[in-house]
């Protein structure tokens, strides 16, 4: 199963309204890339247009994208992890512009990311 799949609209686009337009796999048939497109764009507003996944199943990069650019207005929009989850390369953008975050708004990121960890995992031991 290492053929992609893929959703294209009546002109030929890369098109997908309710889940990845573009999906690829390993040899295996784990998950290897999935990406969200709307009329031949990388574009996705609620979560990561373009995630990879390593061999083992562990996401090894995400990109934020709408309209083809790089853009996230409430954390990176480029992330890069390592092998044991932990992120070794974040750049922030704006409507394709890369810039430097303010403390303020990492500090931010970083909490919101921490209470949805924490979150989660506390849903998950209560269920």
């Amino acid at each position: 199963m290492s053929n992609p799949k893929e959703y294209f609209n009546a002109n030929d686009n890369l098109h997908r309204e309710d889940g990845p337009a573009f999906t690829s796999y390993y040899r295996d048939g784990s998950l290897k890339d999935e990406a969200y497109y709307i009329d031949g764009k990388v574009h996705r507003e609620d979560g990561p247009a373009g995630i990879r996944y390593n061999e083992d199943g562990y996401v090894e990069s995400e990109i934020y994208c709408i309209m083809d650019k790089l853009h996230r207005d409430d954390g990176p929009a480029l992330i890069r992890y390592n092998q044991d989850g932990e992120v070794t390369k974040e750049r922030w953008f704006k409507h394709g512009k890369e810039y430097i975050p303010s403390q303020e708004q990492v500090d931010a990121y970083r909490n919101k990311s921490k209470a949805a960890s924490t979150s989660g995992a506390s849903a998950s031991m209560s269920g």
